[in-house]
């Protein structure tokens, strides 16, 4: 397989650009938090009691306490007034660093198994090589890009939910039916036999007992009181809920196929989004096969 190394390259790059905003947003946090700590120290080294005690506050009482009040306790009220500032830029950086968290998950995620990817290659199966640029559509806009994109997406999902469907229901609704017409006949020597044992018991001169529950599987009860046709007609009446799956393994493998394009499609649109300077995310679960692989 032929793999974009530039592509790569940049993908990289757009990832330790990730991870720096977010681990310098918490050495701010980190360090802001040493600030205050270092200043709540030095204010408990004075020598009363009582301004030590208030100092030990947690910073939404000290930002409670008026000037006048520190003061008259010998406590440096700068210095709180510098601790509160402090610990809302912690509030601030922290909101700050969510915020990267939540933009750069899927991302990041996906760059986790992009790098498993290329790592776990088996020896000279992938061929890093230089492409040429996806090529533009004439007049091409951020916004009808945007637009493709989505609609693409909406696609995607709606082949990824199909092909889910597919997989978590193994059997098609004709085996289904097959099941529950063995089903049926199971119920049907259940019932016979039940009531070849009444007729018996009748015959000796035991009270009729043909319907009488004596088991949680009314089956053979049902069909008894129905008849096999009856009773087969009214459960096929929902059989629309079981999928269709017909040709299932043929099905599955043209979704496959389509899933395949889609996603090339998609990645060509977001190609061209980072072209004109719109970089977009990748999916969580984008392909890395699909993403950095040379179409030929």
């Amino acid at each position: 397989m032929k793999i974009d190394k530039n592509k790569l390259a940049a993908l990289q790059i757009r990832e330790n650009s990730h991870a720096t905003q977010i681990n310098g947003t918490r050495r701010a946090i980190n360090e802001a938090r040493g600030h205050i700590a270092d200043m709540r120290r030095d204010a408990q080294m004075l020598n009363t009691f009582e301004a030590r005690m208030f100092v030990e506050k947690t910073i939404d009482e000290l930002e409670g306490a008026t000037d006048a009040e520190m003061q008259a306790i010998g406590v440096d009220y700068r210095v709180v007034r510098r601790m509160v500032a402090l610990n809302q830029q912690v509030a601030q950086l922290r909101i700050e660093e969510a915020r990267l968290q939540k933009e750069a998950q899927p991302f990041l995620a996906f760059m986790r198994e992009a790098d498993r990817f290329v790592n776990n290659a088996p020896a000279g199966t992938l061929q890093f090589v230089e492409c040429e640029p996806v090529p533009m559509p004439p007049n091409a806009s951020g916004d009808a890009l945007h637009a493709k994109l989505r609609d693409v997406r909406v696609d995607l999902a709606s082949l990824a939910t199909a092909r889910k469907t597919l997989i978590d229901h193994p059997r098609s609704r004709a085996d289904c039916v097959a099941l529950m017409d063995r089903k049926i006949a199971e119920w049907q020597e259940a019932a016979d036999r039940k009531n070849r044992a009444n007729w018996l018991e009748v015959a000796q001169g035991e009270r009729p007992r043909f319907l009488a529950l004596e088991t949680w599987d009314y089956g053979p009860l049902a069909l008894t009181l129905l008849g096999a046709d009856t009773l087969r007609a009214s459960l096929l009446r929902t059989v629309d809920a079981a999928p269709e799956g017909a040709n299932r393994e043929a099905r599955l493998k043209q979704l496959g196929v389509e899933l395949d394009k889609v996603e090339r499609e998609e990645e060509r649109l977001i190609c061209q989004l980072e072209q004109l300077g719109q970089p977009v995310l990748r999916r969580r679960d984008a392909r890395p096969e699909i993403v950095l692989s040379v179409e030929e």
